[in-house]
């Protein structure tokens, strides 16, 4: 009996790291800056679709660092996390030490 507790305990530990981890894989990283030797491309044009229903913003699409190089996000319509909530687009800074890359985040 304490062998099956035992295999229950550890089976549930490990489908809880992996859930976790899941979810710490799509979640939108914190607002910060990193700095990039690369400047950012160009941005790239999108019509903007119609809205799905009231309340949701549009986010333009924009280039984000991914650690070793710039990948294109599309943009999307979304609901706001809160009411009263800003999307704050991300934007690159030229600087002394690169490019300061500022990623968006909701205030």
């Amino acid at each position: 009996m304490r062998r099956l507790a035992m295999r229950a305990a550890l089976g549930l530990a490990g489908a809880m790291a992996l859930a976790t981890a899941g979810c710490v894989l799509y979640t939108y990283p914190a607002p910060g800056v990193v700095y990039v030797a690369d400047a950012p491309p160009v941005p790239q044009y999108e019509p903007v679709p119609v809205t799905p229903g009231p309340g949701y913003v549009w986010i333009g699409g924009y280039s984000v660092w991914e650690g070793h190089a710039w990948h294109w996000r599309g943009g999307y319509w979304t609901l706001p996390p809160r009411s009263g909530a800003v999307w704050v687009a991300p934007f690159s800074v030229r600087t002394d030490r690169g490019w300061e890359y500022h990623r968006g985040y909701w205030r």
